[in-house]
């Protein structure tokens, strides 16, 4: 380095590094089915508590926590993991066609997609008008339809010119068509003129079966439906979701769920409406404009704050602060104040002083009744950008959306659409039943990457994992919700209400119902994907045979190794019994696939030995024992095939017993000689980064060989590469062609010696003029 003893500015080209650094080979990537999370998007955990943070707890419907946790016991210290989810169906009901009148099923518009055991949600929206004369005690109301309308639903009531109103029906007679309600109507309401009544009902179903278009219910609808009106169906992964209203009851912002599933909907969000600051004109010599105000203060006013403007003898009006102008100590509004009802001189020579308020709101989000998240002082979003807001940014649970309405309007949390101010979200839904094989592999023609196809702009794996894809069927289970506390007439303290009502226990959903060649076009799909990155390993398992009488038949076993023959594959038999957390305190054992154990096994092996160590003969953390127990003589057996088994021996416990790959190629058997090569590779690609577009003279030649060779050379002596000498395991040469120079080309030949077997793997590392590129040479003896 030049060092310079006068100031000033210099510009110095950056040096390559010296030395080249090994990748990091521990790290595993997982893709299933979570109980939250984001879908489709690969998020990087540095441990169990972060997965239980992202994506929830274990589900009886999947087996990607159980894989999570496996590994980050056995010596993961991090990993990918990509949730999937079917994708949403929506529908409508078939008018056309005459309902079932108890309600069992419903025809659809279209059922496709939809299968036995999927969770749909169901809505509806019903309105109607009165009709003659009304009683004049306004106790009840003669209407046109009363279909959709049901004691203890509650309804608005609606006229033009006037406010929205609310109203709880005690008795539906369909016959007189007449609604009567708990309390009298407003009156301020005109009998005379038509009032619009209407009002929604929600609830959700598992489906029982599907024939054709018609959705059979595992129970019939509620009552409240009309199965002659219009409603939609949901079905798929869906986000819990929920709605505050403004002053007039007008929907004013949307509340969903930061991510699909069902525990969306054990959220709360109350709602509080407070004046957070406030100050007021200040005189001045001359009248400010109608479109700004000087002001004594601005601390605690920002831009984009409804703020209330008064002054004596004008009325009450409600502006959006377009700027604060802190040097000139003035509040820019979104539209100027009416003249001559504000008086601008009067509040410049300080006989009429202009007040001004800030209105905000504040959110407090409860997660199963327990307060989770707390949001002060904040400001509603604008109708330009109706997804900006703080509680978007920093919010683990919720996103809020402002809804197409009047400019000014603010929350209301009295109104009765609401209990106690409290938004009790509902509508999420898991999306597991309805899960294809296609949505967890990813569709390869698409733009969109989903599934696996995540990972390929995710360099960080080494080796990755579907546990999902060994799920097997299992029927969909809805439990009745817990019976209402009656409370104690002779109590004198009576409990409090509590402040939302709790939310309804969780529907599992059916599971999907993969065959063996559903199976075979995942796990074939992941190692298509390993095989086109030429960067990690896939971690198969093997499917538990339902149409055999031993589910871990040998022969079929042996016939499923058949159909795979890659040197980025290797396959574990057979699964893990462990002490199910969600069967505590009685601890009934769960078999699971065993990908998990072995994806930290590989992290352990990596990180406390070296990626040129077979990852196998480890002690297995959270195992306690084997559904199927394997000799040595099965064993010598499988082992040739290049299935790895795992074994109990007695006083050492439950161990991979196996490191090999699903490779026909003698050279690749071995896991620990591809996962080395692999970790060659990478280090080598990012390592010489810098070698793209350097001029091809014989500094640069020299520069690349001194940093191949010393990072080769640093691998023998850790003992990587086979070997006596540096010149027995491996060697480095320049490969000159004709036209390389004009065309920019670089290219070298590096041979290594893997501990085992001891010959040679040749790598060719090649440099265009704008790309660097490196690969395994099987013309002189490696494999692709």
């Amino acid at each position: 380095m030049v060092i310079h003893y006068a100031p000033g500015v210099y510009v110095e080209r950056p040096r390559p590094r010296d030395v080249l650094v090994g990748v990091r080979m521990d790290i595993a990537g997982f893709v299933g089915i979570a109980e939250k999370g984001p879908v489709d998007k690969a998020v990087a955990l540095d441990g169990w508590p972060a997965f239980l943070d992202t994506f929830g707890n274990f589900l009886p419907n999947a087996y990607l926590a159980y894989a999570v946790r496996a590994f980050f016991e056995n010596g993961g210290r991090r990993c990918h993991v990509v949730r999937v989810a079917a994708d949403e169906v929506r529908t409508g009901l078939d008018l056309a066609l005459a309902q079932p009148a108890d309600r069992s099923s419903s025809f659809v518009l279209s059922a496709a997609g939809i299968v036995k055991g999927s969770l749909v949600i169901v809505d509806q929206s019903v309105a109607t008008t009165t009709a003659g004369a009304q009683p004049a005690d306004r106790r009840s109301s003669i209407v046109t339809d009363t279909g959709g309308f049901a004691a203890g639903r509650l309804v608005a009531v609606t006229q033009p010119g006037r406010k929205i109103g609310f109203a709880m029906p005690v008795l539906v007679d369909s016959v007189a068509k007449e609604i009567r309600w708990r309390e009298p109507l407003d009156a301020a309401l005109n009998l005379t003129l038509a009032v619009t009544l209407s009002t929604s009902h929600r609830c959700r179903r598992l489906v029982q079966s599907v024939a054709g278009n018609e959705l059979v219910w595992r129970s019939p609808l509620d009552a409240a439906f009309d199965p002659t009106k219009a409603m939609t169906f949901a079905a798929g992964a869906g986000t819990a979701d929920g709605t505050i209203y403004d002053e007039d009851g007008n929907p004013l912002l949307s509340l969903k769920a930061s991510s699909p599933g069902q525990w969306g909907d054990a959220l709360a969000v109350s709602v509080r409406h407070t004046r957070s600051a406030e100050t007021s004109s200040r005189p001045r010599p001359a009248a400010d404009l109608p479109g700004l105000l000087s002001v004594g203060r601005i601390v605690g006013f920002a831009k984009d704050a409804i703020v209330e403007v008064l002054q004596d003898g004008a009325p009450i009006i409600r502006r959006r602060i377009e700027l604060v102008d802190i040097r000139e100590r003035r509040l820019v509004w979104d539209a100027d104040l009416p003249t001559p009802a504000f008086d601008l001189a009067a509040a410049a020579n300080g006989t009429k002083p202009i007040r001004v308020r800030r209105h905000a709101m504040a959110l407090s989000v409860r997660l199963k009744g327990r307060l989770a998240e707390t949001f002060s002082d904040l400001d509603l979003p604008t109708l330009a950008d109706p997804d900006l807001s703080p509680v978007n940014e920093r919010s683990k649970l919720i996103r809020i959306g402002r809804i197409a309405g009047p400019a000014y309007a603010l929350p209301d949390p009295l109104l009765p659409l609401l209990r106690n101010g409290v938004c009790s979200l509902s509508g999420g839904r898991d999306g597991i039943a309805m899960l294809k094989p296609e949505r967890i592999v990813g569709d390869a023609s698409a733009q969109e990457r989903r599934g696996v196809r995540v990972f390929e702009a995710v360099d960080e794996p080494a080796a990755l994992a579907v546990p999902d894809a060994m799920i097997e069927p299992m029927p969909a289970v809805a439990f009745a919700p817990l019976p209402k506390e009656e409370p104690d007439p002779c109590s004198l303290c009576p409990a409090l209400p509590p402040v939302a009502e709790l939310p309804p226990p969780p529907v599992v959903e059916a599971t999907p119902d993969f065959s063996p060649d559903d199976i075979f076009f995942m796990q074939s799909g992941l190692v298509t994907h390993c095989e086109a990155r030429g960067d990690r390993v896939a971690l198969l398992d093997v499917p538990r045979w339902r149409d055999r009488p031993d589910a871990y038949d040998l022969d079929a076993l042996t016939a499923w190794r058949q159909r795979f023959d890659s040197s980025y594959a290797a396959l574990y038999f057979p699964w893990i019994e462990l002490t199910d957390p969600l069967t505590l305190p009685s601890g009934k054992p769960r078999a699971v696939p065993p990908s998990g154990h072995a994806a930290g096994c590989f992290a352990w092996t990596d990180f406390a030995r070296g990626t040129q160590a077979a990852p196998a003969n480890l002690a297995l953390q959270w195992a306690a024992a084997l559904p199927r127990s394997i000799d040595a003589a099965e064993q010598e057996g499988l082992n040739p095939a290049g299935i790895n088994c795992i074994r109990t021996f007695s006083g050492r416990g439950i161990r991979i017993y196996g490191a090999r790959a699903l490779s026909s190629d003698p050279q690749w058997r071995f896991l620990n000689v591809r996962r080395l090569v692999i970790r060659l590779k990478r280090s080598l690609y990012r390592g010489l980064q810098w070698a793209v577009l350097e001029p091809n003279n014989q500094i640069f030649v020299d520069a690349v060989f001194a940093q191949v060779e010393g990072f080769l050379e640093t691998e023998w002596d850790e003992r990587r590469l086979a070997g006596r000498t540096a010149d027995e395991a491996f060697y480095v040469r320049q490969i000159v062609t004709e036209g390389s120079y004009d065309h920019g080309e670089f290219i070298l030949e590096i041979g290594v010696a893997p501990v085992i077997p001891a010959e040679f793997v040749v790598l060719r590392l090649s440099r265009t003029e704008d790309r660097l590129g490196i690969a395994e040479d099987t013309a002189a003896g490696g494999a692709a």
